[in-house]
């Protein structure tokens, strides 16, 4: 309608009918400060875009052909997407007065903010890659284990190294997120993992396995010294369990063997592999329900296990015996249609067992306290890179456990790739 529509007294206006009314809303309610939302996927929350003069519906805010998290809008060295991790005001060059921007070294790990930038690490995290040695001792080569050493700051495979995951006692084991469907398994899935046995261990312990309540979505492990996979789920109102138990006592200890379970839907088949080769197999021709998403989800590797994992993979297919044998003896991160989930257990730090390091930071513009725990996270390399960005959502956490430097793990240590010569893995 036209302007001055008050002087036909409303006419085209709507009615409020039954109660109805406006209420004010302001942008803190429908944006909240802590939201992580981003709508654009440009890296900056929404509420933070905003509160800063910026449009969270498109990742070019002025149309100049330069992303929002590109843009240095107060000409200070540090793009939006700086300002916005360390903290700052991207439209104030000296957000402490007296102080550049980039000159602050929000983490205090002794790298500027532009320097953090300059490296591709998180000014808010003293350890972007959670590897055990911090930022500045990667780029300026000081880290007491690789002195003279140019690291990567922001990946955890440089410097290379091999790990393994260490099981010394009860209690001690790595949990999965238990949270996210790309590891609740409804059809066809491979399960396997390279083992080594203490001399102390029993003889009984668990693997991989994840369970929701009384059902089990998969398990691979040993009972008794003899391996096993299994899953139960319900069947016509019935716990339905199915299980390959292999018949031949894994007795050697301080060796590898390569376990692998792999539930075949489409054949109505579930498989037990031991280096390689099927020992046992059983029928899983009906296909009960996994589903109870009331229940407690537990996912866990290595839990009653005492000795040493490594190379823990997951896949959401049906692997055949002959693709297991050939990728048991090399890294898959990066492969077309890999794993779901795939620790490797070189990221480092190796040696801690728990959240070892806490810093407590504050946002200058917001007042916002985060904090970074360093040492019990074990990064997921099927998930993209740079999970640093996420507060490491999709990495494993070590619950007493340890990840130890290995110097006979089955693969070898081995690098990042940086196939485009950007610095990034």
């Amino acid at each position: 309608m036209v302007n001055g529509e008050w002087l036909n007294h409303w006419l085209n206006a709507g009615t409020l009918v039954g109660g109805a009314m406006f209420s004010d809303r302001d942008l803190d309610s429908l944006y909240p400060v802590n939201s992580a939302l981003d709508t654009d996927q440009d890296g900056l929350p929404d509420a933070w875009e905003i509160a800063n003069g910026l449009n969270p519906f498109t990742r070019d805010t002025n149309g100049n052909g330069v992303g929002d998290g590109e843009e240095d809008n107060d000409l200070d060295g540090l793009d939006n997407l700086y300002e916005y991790l360390s903290g700052l005001n991207p439209n104030n060059p000296e957000t402490i007065a007296g102080r550049p921007d980039g000159a602050v070294d929000t983490d205090g790990d002794g790298l500027s903010n532009r320097q953090e930038q300059d490296n591709h690490s998180d000014p808010s995290r003293v350890d972007t890659d959670d590897d055990g040695i911090s930022d500045f001792n990667e780029v300026r080569g000081t880290s007491p284990q690789y002195p003279g050493w140019y690291t990567l700051p922001n990946a955890s495979l440089s410097p290379a190294k091999a790990g393994v995951l260490q099981i010394s006692g009860v209690g001690q084991y790595l949990e999965m997120p238990t949270n996210q469907p790309r590891l609740s398994l409804q059809g066809s899935w491979t399960i396997e993992a390279w083992v080594n046995m203490d001399p102390a261990f029993g003889g009984t312990g668990t693997v991989i396995g994840r369970s929701v309540g009384s059902m089990v979505n998969y398990q691979l492990g040993i009972a008794a010294g003899l391996p096993y996979v299994r899953f139960a789920g319900v069947y016509n109102g019935n716990l339905y369990p199915v299980q390959a138990t292999g018949t031949a006592v894994l007795n050697r200890r301080s060796q590898w063997y390569h376990l692998a379970g792999v539930y075949d839907k489409d054949a109505g088949e579930l498989r037990l592999l031991v280096d390689g080769s099927v020992v046992a197999t059983a029928d899983a021709s009906v296909h009960p329900s996994l589903v109870d998403s009331s229940s407690v989800v537990v996912a866990r590797v290595g839990e009653g296990f005492r000795g040493q994992i490594d190379e823990v993979r997951i896949w959401n297919v049906a692997e055949s015996g002959t693709n297991i044998s050939v990728t048991a003896y090399k890294p898959c991160e990066g492969m077309e249609n890999g794993p779901v989930l795939y620790y490797r257990f070189d990221d480092g730090p190796f040696g801690l067992s728990t959240y070892s390091t806490s810093v407590v930071l504050t946002n200058y513009t917001g007042g916002i306290s985060t904090q970074q725990l360093l040492g019990a996270t074990v990064e997921d390399f099927a998930m993209p890179l740079e999970d640093w960005k996420n507060n490491l959502l999709n990495a494993g956490r070590l619950v007493n456990a340890t990840m130890a430097e290995a110097v006979n793990t089955p693969i070898l240590a081995t690098d990042f790739r940086d196939e485009d010569s950007d610095l990034l893995p």
